[in-house]
This record gives C-alpha cells, structure tokens and sequence, in this order.
C-alpha cells in the first residue's frame, strides 16, 4: 500500500491518517508484536517494580521530627529508582517505537517489510533513538517537575506563609496549563524518529527536522490537526484498555492468583501494584502502538505534501523495476 497513490488525488484527511496508519499495522501485526512484545513486557515489568519498591518507602521515615529531611529522603528513593528506571524503559520503548515507525516508513515507501532487516537497522540504532526519544521528552519533563516542584516543596519545606501560598498557586496553574502544554511540547517532535530512521542524520538534525516539518506554513495546521487528534485517540484507546482489564482481571479474580506469592517477602511488594498496574502498561502498549504508527504516517505524509517525496518513491520503484516496465522516468 502506497500512500503517494493517496495523495495524489487530494490531501489526505486527519481521518485518513489514522485509517491508513491502522490498516498497515493490522496487515503487518503479528510480526511486528513478536519483535516488539519482549521489551514492552520488560519495561512493564520495570515500572512495576518500581512503583513496587520504591513508593512504600515513602510512607515511611527515618527522621519524623524532621520536614526537610523527610523530603531529602523521598527525593533520594524517588530521583534513584528512576535513574535505574528510565534506562531501562527508554531502551525498550525505542527500540518498539523503532519498530513500529520503519515497518510503517517501509510499507509507506514502497520498499520491501523484511523484519529480519528491521530489527537490524533498529539495533543499530538502537543509541541514537533512546537519545532521540529523551530528549524529545525532556522539555516537557522539566516543566512537570518544575510545576511539581512549585506545587508542593515550598510548602513541605518551610511550611505555610502568603508568599509560599502564591508560589504553590502558581505551581498548580502550571499544572493545569500543562494539559495543553505538555502534548505540544512532545507533539513538535513527534515525528523526530522516522526523520532519523528514514534520512540517516544526527539526532539534532531529526529533532530540527519534526520541528520543520510540524510547522510549516505551507497547510502547517494540519499537522497540529493530526497531532492533536492522536493524543485524544490515544488517551482514549489506553482509557479503554485500561477500563477493559480492570474488569477482565475483577472477573477471573486475579487478585486470588496473586495471593500465594504475597507469603513471599520479595514478591509481596510487586504483587500488590500488578492488579492495579497491569492494566496501565497495557493501555500504555496501546498508545505506543498509535503513537508511533500515525506519527510515521504524518511523516510520509508531510514530505510528499511539503517536499515531492512520491516523486523519489516512484524513482525508487522504477528503479527496482527496471526492465520490467514500460515508463520510464
């Protein structure tokens, strides 16, 4: 399937970038989750832990008579875990996002869906797009913890007072404010991995290149148009997973499956956040899923809107075709 052959009679839809997205990751599904399955139930596991050993050790503490010192020792269990946590993660979902986006970059293009040749390409890879993935998510982490930060240390480290009090406020308007900010400073470099995967430049260069491309003047709205429908489908669609296993693990009664292994002193903490947790990695699998399929997409897209790619595509298939056509180009 080519998606040049769509836009040729006309610009594609919002809607139409989510068809084409969901039509090729069901045509190429099986293969492509047994690639990515393993690191995505890894990086589950490792938030499961996480949450599993390091947050009931907030509710305890060494220094009762001690604020400051209680939050120093939040911070150190907090900040600690994830500094084991991210790694981890972040190697996991970009090599999956990796996956997912030349999969959909390949079938887009024309060009062969050989999986063996893919999971090369993205392990080779595999350091530029845990940077890429970090660093396009380090803008809109900051702001969180900064708004986090501003919402609830002044007043847990020096208690009450007016200008403490205004400084909270300020922090949970940001708070609020990131419900919009949050998704556009991620959305402005959602297309940074396909750029590195399909024109081979350094990780500057793709996160420069998904701003170029996401703000263009030329029909530029539509690409927030796209990405502004991706984050409502995919909160959706990670809600209604979520919501769906809540309900699938009520009825089989898991909790019951669980309750043999909180005997054990190095289980009993995992378990008790799996129930609970499970359903949130799978709605986040979910996400990953959309996110990366229809960012490819808009990708393609933008390119042959903004810059003639179906014109190199249709090169390319001539080429690999020579002598076994009539046209030449």
């Amino acid at each position: 399937m080519s998606l040049s052959n769509e836009i040729i009679f006309g610009q594609l839809s919002t809607a139409d970038v989510f068809g084409l997205a969901a039509s090729l990751v069901r045509k190429h599904f099986r293969p492509m989750l047994g690639l990515i399955i393993g690191p995505l139930l890894i990086a589950a596991v490792t938030v499961i832990a996480y949450f599993a050993l390091a947050f009931p050790n907030l509710y305890q503490t060494q220094h009762s008579g001690n604020v400051r010192a209680q939050v120093v020792e939040v911070l150190v269990g907090v900040v600690g875990g994830l500094a084991l946590a991210i790694p981890i993660i972040s190697v996991c979902l970009a090599y999956a996002g990796g996956i997912i986006s030349q999969v959909m970059l390949n079938s887009l293009q024309d060009r062969p869906v050989n999986f063996r040749e893919i999971d090369a390409q993205v392990t080779s890879k595999i350091g530029r797009l845990m940077s890429t993935l970090m660093l396009s998510l380090a803008p809109s982490a900051l702001y969180l913890i900064v708004a986090l930060g501003l919402s609830f240390g002044p007043g847990a480290v020096a208690g009450d007072s007016n200008e403490l009090t205004g400084i909270s406020i300020l922090g949970l308007f940001m708070l609020f404010l990131g419900i919009i900010v949050v998704p556009m400073m991620i959305g402005v470099h959602g297309m940074a991995v396909p750029v590195l995967l399909n024109e081979d430049g350094t990780i500057r260069q793709a996160l420069k290149r998904s701003r170029e491309l996401m703000g263009s003047k030329k029909n530029g709205r539509f690409g927030s148009q796209v990405m502004s429908s991706l984050w409502a489908a995919g909160l959706l669609d990670a809600f209604a997973a979520i919501v769906g296993t809540s309900i699938l693990i009520s009825m089989v009664g898991m909790d019951e499956w669980f309750r043999p292994m909180r005997e054990n002193d190095w289980l009993q903490p995992i378990t008790a956040y799996a129930s609970v947790l499970i359903p949130l990695c799978l709605g986040a699998v979910f996400f990953v899923l959309l996110w990366y399929s229809v960012t490819a997409t808009l990708y393609v897209e933008r390119r042959m809107r903004l810059e003639g790619l179906d014109i190199d595509i249709l090169r390319e298939r001539m080429e690999r075709e020579k002598g076994r056509s009539r046209f030449a180009l």
